[in-house]
């Protein structure tokens, strides 16, 4: 039984409250529910939604605000502990998390291809975001959704208005995929599954890609259906390239700037590229292709490269140079290592 199917109420609504659980951050904590903005939230879940007041009390009875939550989502950034670029995708293309990727492509091979022919994404793609996310299903997080979301979205003021409308997506997720809400298990800010999927990614983009009726994102099919709808969804265009090396990085500051001016959207032809001075390693793999400058810093030098509007997808999925970057890497490695290319 997947991770999901654990949780699955197995009814049209959520499933009976359970008794209440152990609460590593200490029972004597007041559950959230005494808030007047979480009695309000329930009051419009209700009224917009159709929930039962009853047993949405009974489920925020036994939600208590996390301080590992507040902590992780408030850790300020060491500088004397930076992750540069060539550490980082090192610790994304280990030995052992390739031969674990070659092999969740060679076990999941008729999955990954139908999602290629239906969504355009490569195999190597998409089996790389699921070993950056969880090492492919090996770590998808033990936080409780729920208090997750919750603490964040009734005690992290910065971010509460986007969080309260996950929270919601949440619960509308869990009664329409017939999950009990209070098991679900994920990161310290709310996402879960093989993908890593916050709530409003999971309700839009997830999809039944096995047939079974239920979108699961704790299962590999599943998964990978989704992450090609995901990609799709946000501009992923069919047999274009992801990332290229460069020669020459040119007039460096300028076309970052110019990257910057354009919300990091590619916008530069070739030719453009080229006349600023920065030149392809290697032959584009469509001439309609368009560029963006991506800088990746090291301790002393800074990689540079060229991204596409496949890149530009990627850092949908997470807003990170170094992230997209590593996707694109890992996935080149998987397809050398498993046989499988495209």
């Amino acid at each position: 039984m997947t991770a999901a199917g654990a949780v699955c109420a197995g009814l049209a609504g959520f499933a009976d409250t359970p008794p209440a659980r152990a609460h590593k951050n200490g029972d004597d904590a007041p559950a959230i529910l005494a808030e007047k903005e979480v009695r309000e939230f329930l009051v419009r879940m209700t009224q917009e939604h159709g929930f039962d007041p009853r047993q949405l009390r009974g489920i925020f009875s036994r939600v208590r605000r996390n301080p590992s939550v507040i902590r992780l989502m408030d850790a300020p950034a060491d500088p004397k502990k930076k992750v540069y670029w060539r550490a980082y995708r090192k610790r994304r293309l280990r030995p052992a998390d390739i031969a674990r990727g070659a092999r969740f492509m060679r076990e999941n091979k008729a999955s990954l291809a139908r999602a290629r022919e239906q969504y355009g994404v490569p195999q190597k793609i998409t089996a790389a975001i699921l070993g950056v996310e969880t090492r492919y299903g090996a770590y998808t997080g033990n936080f409780p959704v729920l208090e997750a979301l919750a603490t964040i979205a009734f005690f992290y003021p910065r971010r509460a208005a986007e969080f309260r409308k996950e929270l919601e997506d949440f619960l509308l997720y869990a009664r329409e995929s017939r999950i009990e809400p209070l098991l679900l298990r994920g990161s310290y800010a709310g996402a879960f599954g093989l993908p890593q999927f916050l709530p409003g990614s999971a309700r839009r983009f997830a999809v039944d890609f096995d047939g079974d009726g239920r979108a699961d994102l704790f299962t590999p099919a599943d998964a990978v259906g989704s992450i090609g709808n995901f990609l799709a969804a946000h501009g992923w265009r069919r047999e274009h390239g992801v990332l290229y090396p460069l020669s020459s990085a040119g007039d460096a500051p300028a076309l970052l700037a110019a990257g910057r001016a354009n919300d990091y959207r590619p916008t530069l032809t070739l030719a453009e590229l080229n006349a600023a001075g920065a030149f392809l390693a290697e032959k584009a793999q469509n001439g309609a292709e368009k560029y963006l400058l991506v800088d990746l810093e090291n301790r002393y030098d800074t990689e540079y490269r060229a991204g596409t509007a496949n890149f530009y997808a990627l850092t949908r999925y997470n807003k990170s140079f170094r992230y997209a970057a590593a996707v694109a890497d890992l996935g080149d490695a998987l397809a050398r290592a498993s046989g499988e290319g495209e």
